[in-house]
């Protein structure tokens, strides 16, 4: 057995005290469970399905009036700030970007499906798609992308004819990569806003005639006659047209009601409980 007499002394180490910070009541406001939390924390990507996390934010308890109901001011500049952070998502420039890559990289995949689109894109003079396939080419002839016999057949034989044709004109018009990323992004703002307040009453939409003659951005607009659209459109008019352009609530309800409103819903109702799902 060891002589423990030997040891080393153990020398005692004071740690410093701990001193209680008192947090201001407006700063705890942010935690309170009085509503159901809002939190922007997911976002939905089209065509892929992929969710991408974004910062969140939460309704507080400042939009509640003494009588229990809802601060429509309050509302509208919590919208406001959320929107405010993500506005670079919301540009024709972001859309392209991520659109391309997305394109890129299926094409890369050889998705044989979503290749023939592609080209047929690019043959009607979308050039994003015909820089995709000239890029993808490329890779495959310098060895940095793997293609054996049979693959990539869309992406060779379309820049094969290219080279013997010429490339395709663009096409006058607006296209449809400008809202690539935001027609999505907006129906995700429109879904959450929807789940936190349906409690209250609030709906996703609601009915032209209403719409005629309660303006989203007039001041006498009661929080009753407002929807989930309404206030996000109130929301881009309270930060001056950060868009660039006025963006129509009757535009803003299309696009939900459309293919793409419709597979974010899909997306969400699929992660959430009936309780939660503002469309029960």
């Amino acid at each position: 057995m060891k002589d423990v007499k030997n040891l080393p002394s153990i020398t005692p180490v004071r740690l410093p005290t701990i001193v209680p910070v008192r947090t201001p009541r407006r700063v705890v406001l942010l935690t309170s469970t009085a509503l159901p939390a809002l939190a922007f924390n997911t976002s939905v990507r089209l065509p892929t399905n992929e969710i991408n996390i974004l910062p969140p934010i939460f309704f507080d308890d400042s939009i509640r009036l003494p009588t229990g109901g809802l601060d429509k001011d309050r509302v509208i500049n919590c919208i406001a700030a959320f929107v405010s952070k993500m506005l670079h998502k919301l540009t024709p420039e972001y859309s392209h970007d991520w659109f391309e890559t997305i394109v890129l990289k299926w094409l890369r995949e050889d998705r044989s499906p979503f290749s023939a689109r592609t080209v047929a894109a690019a043959e009607s003079g979308d050039e994003i798609a015909d820089r995709a396939l000239r890029r993808v080419f490329v890779e495959i002839t310098r060895g940095e992308l793997s293609s054996g016999p049979g693959q990539h057949l869309h992406v060779r034989e379309y820049v094969e004819h290219t080279v013997l044709r010429g490339p395709h004109k663009r096409q006058p018009g607006r296209r449809l990569q400008n809202n690539f990323v935001r027609d999505p992004e907006m129906c995700g703002i429109i879904w959450e806003i929807s789940r936190a307040l349906h409690k209250f009453g609030l709906r996703p939409t609601r009915n032209a005639a209403t719409m005629h003659k309660y303006p989203a951005d007039a001041a006498t607009t009661t929080m009753d006659k407002h929807s989930a659209i309404s206030l996000l459109v109130a929301a881009l008019e309270h930060l001056d047209d950060p868009l660039g352009y006025h963006l129509e609530e009757k535009t803003l309800q299309e696009i939900w009601l459309g293919p793409t409103g419709k597979l974010v819903r899909e997306i969400f109702s699929a992660k959430l409980s009936p309780v939660d799902n503002p469309e029960t």
